[in-house]
């Protein structure tokens, strides 16, 4: 008897799939109780994140499913002069959770981030997300109190 291996990958997400991809924002905002609605148009995730710049967008897929996504962007850490890859999202929707699928999700990260030429990948989460906050210190992720966000709104 064979047993099939089930796969997982990051797939970028095309500009055509920008209203799956904005579903997954408003589900994600819905699951961490995001104190503010998601106001993303498709245009803007299409110009913003589709387009290659700034912003780089990935289908989790699982065994031919989607069931998440990550969001982010690349820059430059000033104090070492080295390129980053900085996530905005990662996101796992209830079914995918607690199936070791974010440490899949992780090293298809780090994959993607060399392959970038970056040396690092940073991410946050919020305070409030204390089941995110103890993944990342399952996969002994170094955590920072070096620094507060603060935002401006244009």
């Amino acid at each position: 008897m064979s047993v099939a291996i089930k796969e997982l990958c990051l797939v970028p997400v095309q500009p055509d799939k920008a209203g799956l991809l904005k579903e997954l924002f408003v589900e994600m905002a819905k699951t961490i109780e995001l104190p503010h609605p998601v106001s993303a148009k498709e245009s803007d995730i299409r110009e913003n994140f589709l387009s290659g710049e700034p912003g780089l967008a990935w289908f989790i897929n699982f065994d031919g499913e989607i069931v998440g996504y990550v969001t982010g962007y690349t820059g430059i850490n000033s104090s070492r002069a080295q390129p980053i890859l900085f996530i905005d999202d990662i996101y796992l929707k209830g079914s995918a959770r607690r199936r070791g699928l974010g440490e899949k999700v992780i090293d298809e990260l780090k994959t993607i981030a060399k392959g970038l030429a970056c040396r690092e990948l940073r991410w946050q989460a919020l305070k409030t997300n204390v089941g995110a906050q103890r993944f990342y210190q399952k996969i002994r992720a170094d955590k920072s109190d070096a620094a507060i966000d603060y935002a401006i709104s244009l």
